[in-house]
């Protein structure tokens, strides 16, 4: 059986591989870095770890007001510059500012083509 290598991508988030190649490898780490040229990370989306940075409550219902739904992903993208300067300066989320690291995140998502 001949094995195709996949292309490395960067992966910072801690959750699962969501590519079908990387699942089949994902119980051999080491086979998987030697296929993938040693790094078996993938690029950040918005399912699983930009939209877990915005609360129900109080973030998306009150930006819903304002016309911007937080839990859409074709808002989010759509609207992700403002979005980011206002989490840089601290003026968003309304009732206490992101961490660095999870500006950083979303900077981050953002650098790499926001994916869904």
């Amino acid at each position: 059986m001949e094995v195709t290598p996949l292309a490395p991508a960067r992966r910072i988030s801690n959750r699962p591989a969501q590519h079908s190649e990387l699942r089949l490898w994902s119980s051999c780490p080491d086979t998987l870095d030697s296929v993938l040229g040693g790094s078996s990370q993938i690029a950040l989306s918005f399912t699983h770890d930009i939209r877990p940075l915005f609360r129900d409550s109080p973030d998306v219902d009150t930006m819903k007001d304002f016309g911007l739904d937080l839990s859409s992903y074709e808002d989010v993208k759509a609207k992700a510059a403002a979005i980011f300067e206002r989490l840089k300066d601290g003026t968003m989320p309304c009732d206490d500012p992101w961490p660095k690291e999870q500006v950083a995140l979303f900077e981050q998502w953002m650098e790499e083509g926001m994916m869904p």
